[in-house]
């Protein structure tokens, strides 16, 4: 069987990142599960129990549960383990949208009006979609404010030298001041999306949130000299000394508050899809992600890096789009009604490779 099993894989696999499962939640070292299914239909029969003890954001078994057979994964990384559930977690599609409405429309409430600006087509209330943000340098040769987004080229080169005295920009050596909006984004009258200037209420509505007791409420963890990423990311040299730092004050508040509306969700399978869905978006709902001359680039999942300009997201936007993705995931790895359907048949178990007492002697049929 090993020698046919041989024989049937394909020389070379080219499997690209771009499907619904894949694009769905992000994870360093994923892999499609497209480029793991061929091994498992060839060393396997329907049915068998797939084990991977360093199972990371589970997709060996959905890879497993795709071609028929069942899956014992294994982890230390707790954010793998919620991952490989969420994907592994199956709610009907009604059901999902519907509680994500009910925890959006509370947790906007909640937030009251930090999100709203208005509308410099009608003068109309209504809600950003995103404010685009940049850094300030300032001029070591004559003190002059240089704001990065106003000075870089169409093609999102940087500026050459400060419009005040015409000393060399580097980013290096000018310190910065102050990160400031330079752009909103908000739905015109036809629906479209609409570029506006910032107005006095966008000034307002951020000196409200920097302002808002809710602030100390948000859960961090410190960034302190010990940890690598304080030096070789810089981040020690620009304050960012408290992972809530990477959030912008309101996008802070909004992620709290929706975490806390996810929360009284009763329904344990609604309430772990939600939070799955919850964390897909906090890379882009973080200062992260960043602007380009051209369109938006995603937040680089191996780095700290916070690009010279980028974008403050509504954290609302985001995560429809994600529950959105999580129902075309769904789709993929789980066709049919729902409803009627149990769960994926796997397990995951946050253990070390070294310790794998949660599985049973001569209980696994092919390790991955």
């Amino acid at each position: 069987m090993k020698d046919d099993a041989l024989r049937d894989l394909p020389e070379n696999l080219t499997v690209p990142r771009t499907d619904a499962v894949y694009n769905c939640h992000a994870y360093l070292t994923k892999v499609p599960i497209g480029a793991i299914k061929p091994f498992i239909e060839a060393f396997t029969q329907p049915g068998d129990i797939v084990a991977d003890f360093f199972a990371g954001s589970g997709m060996t078994g959905l890879a497993a549960v795709k071609a028929g057979r069942q899956a014992a994964l294994s982890d230390i990384s707790v954010l793998g383990r919620h991952i490989g559930l969420g994907y592994l977690t199956r709610v009907p599609d009604d059901v999902l949208r519907q509680s994500a409405e009910h925890v959006v429309a509370t947790a906007r409430k909640k937030l009251g009006t930090l999100y709203m600006t208005v509308r410099s087509q009608d003068g109309e209330a209504t809600e950003m979609v995103r404010y685009v943000w940049s850094f300030t340098y300032v001029c070591p040769q004559c003190d002059h404010k240089l704001v990065y987004f106003e000075h870089v080229s169409p093609t999102g080169s940087p500026p050459s030298a400060c419009p005040h005295c015409a000393a060399a920009f580097s980013k290096r050596i000018w310190r910065r001041a102050e990160d400031v909006p330079v752009q909103a984004v908000v739905r015109g009258i036809d629906g479209t999306l609409t570029d506006q200037p910032i107005a006095p209420v966008d000034l307002e509505r951020i000196a409200a949130a920097a302002t808002d007791k809710r602030l100390k409420k948000v859960p961090f963890l410190e960034i302190d000299a010990s940890r690598e990423m304080f030096s070789r990311s810089g981040l020690g040299k620009v304050g960012l000394t408290k992972t809530k730092d990477f959030f912008s004050d309101r996008n802070a508040i909004a992620l709290y508050e929706l975490w806390d509306a996810i929360g009284s969700v009763t329904d344990e399978k609604v309430r772990q899809k939600l939070r799955f869905c919850f964390t897909a978006i906090l890379a882009r709902a973080s200062r992260r992600y960043q602007w380009s001359a051209k369109r938006p680039l995603n937040a680089q999942n191996q780095t700290y890096y916070i690009a010279p300009v980028y974008y403050e997201w509504n954290i609302f936007e985001l995560f429809w789009r994600k529950v959105e993705a999580s129902v075309r995931a769904d789709a993929e790895l789980f066709p049919g009604d729902a409803s009627k359907a149990v769960n994926a048949p796997a397990t995951y178990t946050t253990a070390s490779a070294a310790n794998l007492k949660h599985l049973h002697d001569a209980s696994v049929d092919y390790v991955f």
